[in-house]
């Protein structure tokens, strides 16, 4: 591994912060919550078809779009085929240049694009807060286990760039990567299917609803 760390050391390293690991192997599921809200709410809503809709639908291509640039430099998703060989490394390029989670950065506009469309303004600062506290949970163990993998560098890259709030001053590198456009966008259908299926489901709530 990176730095020389051996399997077994990075293991007990990383064993320092077990209590996170719940979070961290559940994380796809903190979604499903305010997802079972939107569709089934009917309280209050907001009632402006021209605004909602493209207001929502932009937002959501918003977040699928720092998704799919997140993951053409960290190459998540993408088949190890288009990726040769490559050990660990620390991604400091496009996105991950300016934020160092865009991936959770992408998902938390994408949720609160569905809560444009659902019509439930109000629900927007509870599931931001909701989603944010989580998610912070989870990249303290994540930002745990890289800086055991990189040390020094690591540090130094979390000391420049922040962890939630882009600094677009610090951009660099943002065409640097091996990776296409279109195989990011292919290794991020697992991303793009549930948000349209999400879209279908609140445009028929629109439709049928009262």
């Amino acid at each position: 591994m990176s730095n020389g760390i051996a399997a077994n050391d990075f293991a007990s390293a990383v064993e320092k912060y077990r209590i996170l690991r719940r979070p961290y192997r559940w994380r796809g599921f903190f979604y499903i919550p305010p997802l079972l809200v939107m569709p089934f709410c009917v309280w209050n809503e907001y009632e402006n078809d021209f605004v909602i809709w493209p207001m929502g639908l932009l937002t959501v291509a918003m977040g699928l779009f720092i998704r799919i640039w997140a993951t053409r430099h960290i190459e998540r998703r993408i088949p190890r085929r288009y990726k040769g060989n490559k050990g660990p490394r620390l991604v400091a390029t496009g996105p991950y240049s300016i934020v160092r989670n865009p991936l959770y950065l992408g998902n938390l506009v994408i949720m609160m694009g569905l809560c444009i469309l659902s019509e439930l303004l109000w629900l927007m600062p509870i599931v931001f807060a909701y989603l944010l506290s989580l998610f912070s949970l989870v990249v303290r163990y994540e930002e745990y286990k890289l800086s055991i993998l990189f040390g020094r560098e690591y540090e130094i890259y979390r000391q420049d760039v922040p962890r939630w709030i882009p600094r677009f001053s610090l951009i660099r590198s943002a065409n640097n990567s091996d990776s296409a456009w279109s195989q990011a966008l292919t290794g991020e259908l697992q991303s793009i299917g549930p948000a349209s299926l999400m879209i279908l489901i609140l445009l028929i709530k629109e439709i049928v609803g009262p």
